[in-house]
């Protein structure tokens, strides 16, 4: 397990940086970096990708869309009910 805090926060600046200019998800950025330069497992990369992905940038990024009125609620909702029972697929293949 990794102890440099200042290499973390660094790891999540490059990918809130590439996640906010072009739209990727930060678990292309995190899950690789996390198993080639901290040693970690894949699965335990990827779910501690979902877990720092989960809250901040979903919320804060889904508040600055709807404020701009860029959000379609109908769509998302209909995308994210898709989305959950692939997460819940994909994790139990995982």
């Amino acid at each position: 397990m990794p102890d440099d805090p200042i290499a973390l926060l660094l790891l999540g600046v490059a990918a809130g940086i590439l996640s906010g200019m072009f739209g990727i998800g930060g678990g292309v950025v995190i899950v690789p970096v996390l198993t080639l330069l901290f040693a970690f497992g894949q699965k335990e990369a990827t779910g501690t990708s979902l877990a720092v992905l989960l809250f901040p940038v979903s919320v804060f990024a889904v508040l600055a869309y709807y404020r701009k009125n860029l959000l379609s609620i109908r769509v998302a909702m209909l995308i994210a009910a898709g989305l959950v029972a692939g997460a819940l697929g994909g994790a139990q293949v995982a």
